[in-house]
């Protein structure tokens, strides 16, 4: 059962959060912290911006989706082997698979794709 928020609530969890975030932790490592879980962490800051370049984002996404890189791959219609060049930073996913990801982050949290 979720409980609703008071705006004082939501205010001082959108601080904790956002000074965790400047810190540079993850998403994960926020939520553990503050006790949420990580799609609370994400709609607390719903354009959540990763603190670290696109490679990592991708490498940390992929380890909150627990997913491999072959399994990744599949689900995007690429190679493992693109996987591991976007996360060594050899390359960047087109937008159609940024939204792809995107897609299977928010399936994940239960959100509607």
């Amino acid at each position: 059962m979720t409980v609703a928020l008071t705006q004082d609530q939501q205010r001082s969890r959108r601080a904790d959060v956002a000074a965790l975030k400047r810190r540079g932790l993850s998403i994960g490592d926020i939520a553990s912290r503050l006790d949420l879980t990580v799609g609370e962490v994400c709609g607390i800051i719903p354009r959540y911006r990763w603190s670290r370049p696109l490679p990592e984002s991708i490498g940390e996404v992929r380890r909150l989706l627990g997913m491999t890189k072959t399994q990744l791959a599949g689900a995007l219609g690429v190679s493992a082997r693109t996987i591991a060049r976007w996360e060594g930073g050899r390359g960047k996913p087109q937008y159609l698979h940024r939204r792809e990801i995107a897609r299977l982050v928010r399936r994940m949290w239960g959100k509607d794709a």
